[in-house]
């Protein structure tokens, strides 16, 4: 899988919305970012680390909650941005919207 297939199920789900910039309280034009694979961790185990594609992030300094898309589960799931910047995986939830809902 590569970003492009990753933003195009992304758009697809979007497209019949009214204002996207104004999604749950998001300017989606804003925090949907170029997907990139980027190393997660376990918010159990910190140890347990592997590849998520983020595809969104609250805030351009990285403070705020994040979504990314597992290609393996093909399901978007929320991480949050730990105190050493990393990137710890909270879980699951299955849509972007779905997901979007979560924050």
């Amino acid at each position: 899988m590569d970003s492009g297939s990753i933003k195009a199920i992304i758009y697809k789900e979007i497209k019949d919305l009214n204002d996207i910039t104004n999604v749950n309280g998001f300017d989606l034009t804003k925090c949907i970012v170029d997907p990139i694979l980027e190393t997660y961790e376990s918010s159990s185990d910190s140890e347990m680390q592997y590849d998520l594609w983020t595809v969104f992030e609250e805030e351009v300094n990285l403070s705020g909650s994040r979504i990314y898309y597992d290609e393996d589960e093909e399901m978007f799931g929320v991480a949050k941005t730990g105190d050493q910047k990393q990137r710890i995986d909270i879980g699951h939830v299955g849509s972007f919207l779905e997901t979007l809902e979560e924050l």
